[in-house]
């Protein structure tokens, strides 16, 4: 039986092993390194390390469609990690592909492109040496190629991509949830510098949106003035930046609303559509581009109804409620002439 001295000699030794900084716990273990990054670009070039310090089975995450066709995850046992993707913690072959990487949760290594064409997370704890024990696989090539739609053209494949990416940042469940956002916005930007209005707008709209980096004014301007004679959301949202210049959260009254009214109803009349004449009967109603006109915002939320725009319907019926109705004499493009005197 140990003698109490002996018993506390043994947990006072315990405890200062488990208070060892990480280097030397390497040093006593033939660990390469406790310093994380060090300890990877040891692993990265030797397979011998890779071998002894990849955990079996290896958890692997894939992504899937879900059963409601949303992009979910799936994971899998594997009794070793792919070669193909232990490849890319190589610093040589990360440049010679121009990948670059990052840290999250201080344990696991992000590798990437620009436009998430390849994007790996490599995950490591320490036991005590760093094993790697997951790897996340989140190049979406496979799931774009699973579900092709017909005649698709490439920007319409980059966007959906993009949406994808940004539907797994929309439920908040992954460490990389801000990239995501960041990269769905990336692409989307791509899309429209190759002609893409819809990437533009969508652009923009994420920026608005704070969940990823606002698109500066000027950039603004120009992606949607390129895009506004050819798509009515850019031209609406063109109207909305003259009002604005981008700040979604100002308080101010519009800047420039002549320009802003103008150019809705150019969009009205150039497209045609329920979203236009709702723009028209939200601005109206509100005064956005000076004095409220109740009796020509009901006459665009009717002229919207008509064209099959949901949005509107509650307004409508709101004002019913109250008693004023769209008015057979008012036009939503054109004021009323005034009456004699």
């Amino acid at each position: 039986m140990p003698s109490p001295f002996n018993t506390l000699g043994l947990a006072l030794l315990g405890l200062l092993i488990s208070l060892a900084p990480p280097a030397l716990m390497a040093a006593e273990s033939g660990c390469p390194s406790g310093d994380l990054p060090s300890f990877v670009q040891a692993f990265a070039s030797s397979p011998e390390l890779q071998q002894t310090y990849t955990r079996s089975p290896l958890i692997e995450q894939r992504p899937a469609y879900g059963d409601q066709g949303y992009g979910v995850t799936t994971l899998h046992k594997v009794p070793a990690a792919n070669p193909a993707s232990l490849a890319l913690l190589d610093p040589q072959v990360q440049a010679k592909a121009g990948l670059q990487t990052f840290w999250i949760d201080k344990r696991s290594l992000v590798v990437h492109d620009s436009l998430g064409d390849v994007l790996q997370v490599f995950v490591f704890q320490q036991l005590p040496c760093w094993t790697l024990v997951r790897v996340e696989q989140w190049s979406l090539q496979g799931l774009l190629d699973e579900r092709v739609p017909a005649n698709e053209t490439p920007l319409q494949r980059e966007l959906r991509k993009a949406d994808l990416f940004e539907g797994y940042g929309a439920v908040e469940l992954y460490p990389l949830t801000t990239y995501f956002f960041e990269l769905a916005q990336r692409i989307d930007l791509h899309a429209a510098d190759n002609g893409s209005a819809a990437g533009a707008t969508r652009a923009v709209i994420l920026g608005y949106s704070g969940m990823s980096p606002e698109v500066e004014p000027a950039r603004i301007e120009s992606l949607l003035s390129t895009y506004a004679e050819s798509d009515v959301e850019a031209k609406l949202l063109l109207a909305d930046f003259y009002c604005f210049r981008g700040n979604q959260v100002s308080e101010r009254k519009c800047q420039a609303p002549r320009q802003a009214e103008d150019t809705v109803t150019q969009a009205a009349r150039q497209f045609d559509t329920g979203m236009a004449y709702a723009t028209l009967g939200y601005g109206y109603s509100e005064g956005l581009w000076g004095t409220a006109d109740l009796p020509r915002a009901l006459s665009c939320f009717k002229e919207a109804a008509d064209r099959h725009e949901p949005s509107v319907l509650q307004n409508l019926v709101h004002y019913a409620k109250e008693g004023q109705v769209p008015q057979p004499g008012v036009s939503c493009l054109q004021a009323p002439a005034p009456t004699a005197g």
